[in-house]
């Protein structure tokens, strides 16, 4: 069984400034894989390290099969021994452009395994991150697949902001939940509309620290710590409970990714939209 990702991202940015982030070593390194070798114009896009599914040595899997000079390019990305292909686009619009990728062939996952659909929403929100505030990218690591999931990010807004996006409905609603309810109390509701994972407000410290019970492969608890600086806020998250020998790399990449949209959310303010997912269908 194989699926196909397809996925859709409005940017703020030219498409000539979008085309030429899919280019060369030092673009791509800001949002696809920071261990990269790219060079469109000469017939070359390796990648390679912790940033990719199985953390390939060099050269790595991928190289390049096809260029669309000014509208994109295509990628051959060997998976688990399968052979898949990668097509990224750019389309000018009036207001900026559009990037759309389109990865056919995925070979299915096991349990636990991180997806390349949270891959490729993690690397186009590094790509807007780049692309329209110049933010740093954030990368999962590839080889940290198994007990609790941490990780820390900056954000450039008080921790008054973040709180916000972590306990007001209609903020969660925009970059991680379906349909948010929430009772900012300990004992209180805390919903993302799913049918699993977040099962209540364990603690409440305004602006400093949300813990809530997570109910999904068992029960767990997550935690979200604000700490603010000169410049923004330190957010870390700790999802903690399994055994260390739990294969939890989805919902580490699942975080990482979320991290990122919430940091794209706060930083970015209302035209922040959620990437359009076109197409996840099983192939065959």
């Amino acid at each position: 069984m194989t699926t196909d990702i397809a996925l859709e991202l409005d940017l703020a940015v030219t498409a000539d400034r979008a085309y030429d982030a899919l280019r060369s070593t030092a673009q791509v390194a800001r949002w696809f894989a920071s261990d990269c070798d790219v060079d469109v114009a000469a017939g070359r896009f390796a990648a390679w390290g912790t940033a990719l599914r199985g953390a390939p040595a060099r050269p790595g899997t991928i190289r390049l099969a096809a260029v669309r000079p000014g509208r994109g390019i295509d990628l051959d990305w060997t998976l688990d021994g399968v052979a898949t292909r990668v097509e990224l686009d750019v389309r000018p619009e009036p207001d900026g452009c559009v990037v759309s990728v389109h990865h056919t062939g995925v070979p299915e996952l096991d349990e636990g395994e991180a997806g390349l659909d949270d891959f490729w929403l993690l690397a186009l929100e590094n790509l807007r991150g780049h692309l329209e505030r110049g933010a740093a990218p954030l990368f999962h690591d590839h080889t940290h697949c198994s007990g609790p999931a941490r990780l820390r990010v900056h954000v450039a807004a008080p921790p008054d902001a973040v709180d916000r996006a972590l306990i007001e409905p209609a903020a969660l609603d925009r970059w991680i939940a379906t349909r948010a309810t929430v009772e900012a109390r300990p004992g209180g509701a805390y919903d993302f509309g799913w049918r699993a994972g977040p099962a209540g407000v364990v603690a409440y410290e305004p602006s400093r620290r949300l813990r809530i019970a997570w109910r999904y492969r068992g029960d767990t608890v997550v935690t979200w710590t604000l700490d603010g600086d000169a410049d923004g806020t330190w957010l870390t998250l700790a999802h903690e409970g399994w055994d260390e020998e739990r294969i939890t790399a989805d919902h580490q990449m699942g975080w990482t990714m979320y991290a990122a949209r919430l940091r794209g959310l706060v930083e970015t303010g209302a035209r922040w939209r959620r990437p359009r997912v076109v197409a996840r269908a099983a192939a065959d």
